[in-house]
């Protein structure tokens, strides 16, 4: 696909990614000086892609001098290293995933081991996902030049500056870019116009905990803002966000009472996971877990549902 001009100094490119998601959309800031938000994974594909774009609009990759990664995930940074010339920013806590992919993959997989098993996760289905999560490295560069950004720091260099707004849920660290005068507002994977993203897994907390509850807040903290035009991490463009942030505030309460049905006198994680999304591969399957559990969770923090041992496995029932 051609580059397209989405926004005032955005182009959009859109990058080949190996995972079910589809392309990613790669946003290039066009003024005083060249930036990209997000690169896509490292695959040939994708850099063929990302190339090609930036040559249809006469530049090329030692010409872009600022790369901002909205999250770490690896579909939109996995060639964040390839910019010789580039300052690189990345949310502060997502800085890690980011600057040593190997270390960080490898330590989600120990942080896993103890909780696959609390979610009766069979040996078997727990292997395939820590397969899964360390095989993501063969997609990713490291970036250990990336510097940690906060909320509220402005971009300049295109039109009117951007501001970092921080949204974790779909990560700890997920930030967005917001640009008042004109209404215009980076999204990532925050919001998409046809797909409900995943809520996050934070294992680098202790314990693990689910990024369900931030990514809710963030969502509503969305509709404070104003906001005219969204240029998403996946997909096509959309206007007022409005509509759409409340039909997924609304289908969270909806899963939230799915969840508590399925739970009933005494399920697991593992269980309600496959009440609910049913076979999955193992990349999927991790993120079916990962939902499943932070609806329990919720559940469990508002009082509709209290949690027993039996074993080294939780049982879940509904209050």
């Amino acid at each position: 696909m051609s580059p397209i001009e989405v926004a005032d100094h955005v182009v959009r490119l859109s990058v080949s990614t190996p995972f079910p998601i589809g392309p990613t959309n790669v946003y290039v800031l066009r003024g005083d000086r060249l930036g990209l938000v997000d690169t896509g994974p490292s695959t040939q594909q994708s850099w063929r892609d990302l190339t090609t774009g930036l040559q249809h609009l006469g530049a090329a990759v030692e010409d872009v001098e600022l790369v901002v990664i909205t999250h770490a995930h690896i579909d939109h940074h996995g060639m964040a290293d390839r910019f010789p010339n580039a300052e690189l920013l990345v949310g502060r806590r997502d800085l890690e995933h980011v600057s040593d992919v190997p270390k960080q993959l490898a330590d989600q997989v120990a942080a896993l081991q103890s909780v696959l098993v609390a979610w009766a996760v069979p040996e078997d289905a727990g292997r395939a996902i820590g397969d899964f999560v360390l095989g993501l490295e063969a997609v990713a560069g490291s970036a250990p030049s990336a510097r940690p950004v906060d909320g509220g720091l402005l971009i300049e260099g295109w039109g009117s500056p951007f501001e970092v707004v921080e949204m974790p849920g779909h990560t700890e660290g997920l930030i967005c870019l917001h640009r008042p005068a004109d209404g215009v507002f980076l999204s990532s994977d925050h919001l998409l116009r046809d797909i409900t993203p995943n809520p996050g897994f934070y294992t680098s907390e202790t314990p693990p905990r689910s990024g369900l509850g931030d990514y809710l807040a963030s969502l509503r903290r969305m509709l404070e803002l104003e906001i005219k035009l969204v240029l998403p991490g996946h997909g096509p463009v959309f206007g007022d966000p409005t509509e759409r942030i409340e039909s997924i505030l609304a289908h969270h309460v909806q899963r939230l009472e799915m969840v508590q049905r399925l739970a009933g006198s005494g399920s697991t994680v593992w269980d309600v996971s496959h009440r609910l999304f049913g076979e999955r591969d193992a990349g999927n399957l991790f993120l079916a877990l990962r939902e499943s559990f932070g609806h329990l969770d919720m559940l469990c923090d508002q009082g509709q549902a209290v949690t027993r041992q039996a074993g080294e496995i939780l049982i879940y029932q509904a209050a």
